[in-house]
């Protein structure tokens, strides 16, 4: 796992698969993303920051073909676990894995329809350049649905306040900067999700 492009040798989250508020609260940013991404069967997506592996699930099971989604992260650990877990559940043919940052995409202009940010940006070195990027791989139109903790989160992921883009507007003004214009801004307890699109 890295953290503004330094390895962390042990992330702080723990393995939440059986804690009961964070599996509910992961339910809920799953409903937000297809909610806003309204995914059509020929869309080809990005998921920015493999982590955990929940988006890459998440599109496993909404695209049965392969080459919809992408995943990239920069830790060849975590993509292999996640690839694992997806094995075991027969959907690894579905997802195309790349070692990258978010600061450099390995994929050509305009390449995407949509492209999602689950909990990974405040961990990303640049986030300028990591918009940016993520931009430039859509295609006009195309939509970037970013969800982000809020500072009140610091105790329940064991990171300080400060680790966080919280408030959205810090985001927002980034977002905007990089030629997105926000669609819709949800806010809940302890995150958020903006739903933006490459005008």
């Amino acid at each position: 796992m890295y953290h503004k492009g330094e390895k962390m040798e042990k992330h702080h989250r723990k393995d939440h698969k059986h804690d009961p508020e964070r599996e509910k609260i992961q339910e809920k940013i799953e409903e937000t993303v297809l909610l806003f991404g309204e995914f059509m069967p020929d869309m080809i997506i990005l998921d920015v920051g493999t982590g955990f592996g929940h988006v890459c699930r998440l599109l496993a099971e909404l695209f049965n073909e392969p080459g919809h989604v992408y995943s990239i992260d920069p830790s060849k650990e975590v993509i292999k676990s996640v690839k694992h877990q997806l094995e075991e559940q027969g959907l690894q043919d579905r997802i195309v894995f790349k070692e990258a940052f978010a600061e450099k995409l390995p994929f050509n202009d305009d390449f995407f329809d949509a492209a999602i940010s689950a909990l990974t940006l405040h961990h990303v070195e640049n986030l300028n350049d990591s918009v940016k990027e993520i931009t430039r791989v859509l295609s006009p139109g195309g939509k970037l649905i970013i969800v982000e903790w809020k500072a009140k989160a610091s105790n329940f992921v064991s990171h300080p306040p400060s680790h966080f883009l919280d408030p959205p507007e810090k985001l927002v003004e980034v977002l905007e900067k990089n030629g997105l214009e926000i669609l819709e801004i949800k806010e809940v307890e302890l995150w958020y999700a903006i739903n933006s699109v490459k005008t």
